[in-house]
């Protein structure tokens, strides 16, 4: 009796310290994209883990290519200066659909599954959200934009 409560204690000390962290961990499958700023004036794609065809790594506001029902983690290396938002328009504007910030028209969509991390977002992109996305962009900066395409509509 006294081993089972031991072994009882001992799973659920796990399943309680686990649950923290689980925001910060990529799910299996997904596809983690690194963003940094590269200047006031540009993104730069750092590293794109999961997949070959997202984008080119590189400065300059690089164009990235989003697939209808992928599992997408963001990662901005420098989220504190330099805000990072999906938009629906292919200039600055302050219509997002999902930012780093925790706002977006599509934070609260349960099939999004947005989850915010202490480096960036998670998002799984739906149908809605892809015939709206044109765009990526820094919130405080409006030279830092970048194009997304999306496949799979």
């Amino acid at each position: 009796m006294q081993r089972r409560l031991i072994t009882l204690g001992l799973c659920l000390f796990l399943l309680v310290s686990c649950e923290g962290s689980s925001t910060d961990v990529p799910m299996s499958g997904d596809i983690t994209l690194t963003f940094k700023a590269a200047s006031f004036s540009d993104w730069r794609l750092d590293a794109v883990d999961g997949s070959s065809t997202v984008g080119t790594i590189g400065n300059g506001d690089p164009t990235i290519t989003l697939e209808v029902g992928r599992r997408y983690r963001i990662i901005n290396i420098d989220n504190i200066v330099h805000p990072f938002a999906l938009t629906n328009s292919a200039t600055h504007g302050e219509d997002f659909l999902l930012s780093d910030g925790g706002t977006g028209s599509f934070v609260e969509d349960a099939e999004v599954n947005y989850v915010k991390n202490t480096d960036g977002f998670s998002f799984t992109l739906i149908r809605a959200l892809a015939t709206e996305l044109k765009s990526y962009i820094c919130t405080a900066h409006s030279g830092m934009i970048g194009e997304v395409k999306v496949t799979g509509l």
